[in-house]
């Protein structure tokens, strides 16, 4: 895929590009471990992730630490 620029028209990219564009959003999107809820507290989607997490809250037990496992 060319490299797209973001100041780039929509209309100047071609339909090939847009899927791949969209395949690279779905990819990355996959490979997150937590996200940000609506309300402000992190929802982890592994119990790795969520582990490391509350693991670098020194002095905080897990009650105290806004976050969540999916």
């Amino acid at each position: 895929m060319p490299k797209l620029a973001l100041d780039q028209l929509v209309g100047t990219i071609t339909v090939g590009d847009l899927k791949e564009l969209m395949r690279a959003v779905v990819r990355e999107e996959r490979h997150r471990e937590y996200y940000i809820d609506e309300e402000g507290c992190l929802v982890f989607l592994s119990e790795d992730a969520y582990a490391d997490c509350l693991d670098k809250q020194e002095g905080k037990l897990a009650s105290e630490v806004e976050s969540l496992l999916h």
